[in-house]
């Protein structure tokens, strides 16, 4: 779930990654109107996905660390560093896309980490964590997100997660 906003003409193009094979989209307008848009993607099961989604600037972000790779090096796919599609249908490793329009008020937004597993050439396992830098947004908060994860047998798994960042004396780390 995040939120976009429109052009002056009510138009909004976006790629956004299925979780499931019989993908649904759902457009929730201000006005109280809507649409709903469905697709087949076929090729859905050629990739491992995650998502990590919350409500407003708390700095919460994916982290992944493929094959054992250390905090900046390659293969740390990350909002800093977050690998591309290319990439990924190539099989060189995964990547991460940010959505949601941060200058809407009380904006929700969403990070989707995938895996290309049908392509990679590696095996191993991808380490992955939610994170949260300190910021004066965040400080002194109790902060809330939720992530899904595609299970094998395509089950929908989700966690609920509640962080207390500390102090603004630590913002930075």
């Amino acid at each position: 779930i995040f939120t976009q906003i429109t052009s002056d003409k009510g138009t909004l193009d976006l790629d956004v990654p299925a979780l499931t094979q019989e993908a649904v989209f759902i457009m929730a307008f201000s006005n109280g109107e809507g649409a709903v848009a469905q697709a087949t993607v076929e090729d859905v099961a050629d990739f491992d996905r995650a998502v990590l989604q919350w409500k407003g600037d708390t700095g919460f972000e994916i982290h992944a660390r493929e094959f054992g790779a250390a905090y900046g090096s390659n293969g740390h796919i990350w909002q800093g560093s977050p690998g591309d599609v290319v990439g990924a249908v190539t099989g060189a490793g995964g990547f991460t896309l940010r959505y949601g329009d941060t200058k809407s008020p009380e904006a929700l937004l969403a990070e989707v980490y995938s895996f290309p597993k049908a392509t990679t050439g590696q095996s191993g396992a991808v380490e992955l964590s939610v994170e949260a830098e300190v910021t004066s947004n965040n400080c002194g908060l109790e902060i809330e997100a939720q992530t899904l994860e595609i299970q094998s047998g395509g089950m929908l798994k989700t966690r609920n997660l509640t962080l207390s960042v500390p102090e603004c004396d630590a913002t930075g780390n």
